[in-house]
């Protein structure tokens, strides 16, 4: 069978245009080291960008952690005690300063009765 010169060169520009068409999109996607190297310059960029950032490290040690709070409140204590005096009075004189521990049994306080 003899084909006419038209299907001829029209399958033939069909058969370029589709060999044309896996080249630059199926085997450009397939080609993993293209992709890598881009991925590659793009991560490096980042990195110089991100390396211009100035950085102050001091070596880690273990200390007691002090927190000093100055702000107006209420302070709050895991217990809690009611102190009633058996006679009523002047103070005197007071034998404790404030935010020191006392233990039980201590004398606070002196009075004029």
């Amino acid at each position: 069978m003899i084909f006419p010169k038209k299907i001829l060169i029209i399958s033939l520009i069909v058969i370029i245009v589709a060999v044309l068409a896996y080249i630059f999109f199926i085997a450009n996607k397939s080609d993993p080291s293209k992709k890598e190297s881009s991925e590659e310059t793009s991560e490096e960029v980042r990195k110089v960008e991100e390396a211009s950032i100035p950085v102050k490290a001091v070596k880690a040690k273990r200390e007691d952690l002090i927190i000093k709070l100055n702000s107006p409140g209420e302070a709050v204590t895991n217990m809690r005690i009611t102190m009633t005096a058996e006679v009523s009075g002047v103070i005197k004189r007071l034998d404790v300063e404030e935010s020191k521990h006392v233990k039980k049994g201590d004398l606070l306080c002196a009075l004029y009765i």
